[in-house]
């Protein structure tokens, strides 16, 4: 279960008390190991003797820390390079192949379309280039927002707060070839003037938000 989801198991009144701990106890292995591997076995020895957490608590705070660990590994080629045994390129974390993630999304580029060949060209070389959970560019169907509400207007835009009911994806099962979203998650959304004449100043907006 992706960490994300073992947030949703932990209750409201005890969230912030986890998330205090888990910090003190990242803070103590920073502080007490010279490095990252050092720092996660010391981390993970914390977790197991905590007194004050539950099981699923301990949980989340070890998936959690996991997650950062194996991400940042991926995304900054921190970890040991070896061969990825699915796709035969360079990986550097156990839990993620940007690689085998980019494969996945290229599979689905038949499943979805924005209606405009442009937009679609532009996400699909995104999503080759950048592929890690947290770093993906999405076509995202104007279904999936509820709860739209009109927040200012501009000179090229309009501001809307919505809630987006898939939400973004946050992290990758490579075992099950499967996405977790934050479910629910609210956003803000940028309804740009004359945007169906796309161009430079459209692409430029996108990468600058």
């Amino acid at each position: 279960m992706s960490h994300s989801r073992l947030l949703l198991e932990l209750s409201e009144d005890r969230k912030l008390l986890v998330w205090k701990v888990c910090n003190e106890m990242n803070d103590n292995a920073v502080a007490n190991k010279p490095d990252r591997e050092n720092q996660k076995t010391y981390f993970l020895r914390l977790v197991k003797g905590n007194k004050e957490l539950s099981e699923i608590e301990k949980r989340f705070c070890r998936e959690t820390y996991i997650y950062g660990f194996e991400l940042e590994n991926a995304r900054d080629k921190r970890g040991e390079p070896r061969e990825c045994d699915k796709c035969q390129t360079t990986r550097y974390s156990d839990k993620y192949c940007e690689r085998c993630i980019s494969l996945h999304l290229q599979s689905l580029f038949n499943t979805w379309t924005s209606g405009n060949e442009i937009i679609d060209n532009f996400i699909h070389q995104c999503q080759q280039l950048s592929s890690l959970p947290k770093s993906i560019l999405e076509w995202i169907p104007f279904d999936q927002f509820k709860e739209i509400e009109k927040l200012t207007e501009g000179g090229f835009s309009t501001i809307y707060t919505a809630t987006w009911t898939r939400g973004a994806i946050v992290d990758y099962d490579e075992k099950k070839n499967e996405f977790y979203y934050l479910e629910n998650s609210l956003v803000v959304l940028k309804s740009l003037n004359n945007s169906s004449d796309l161009g430079k100043s459209f692409f430029k907006e996108v990468i600058i938000n």
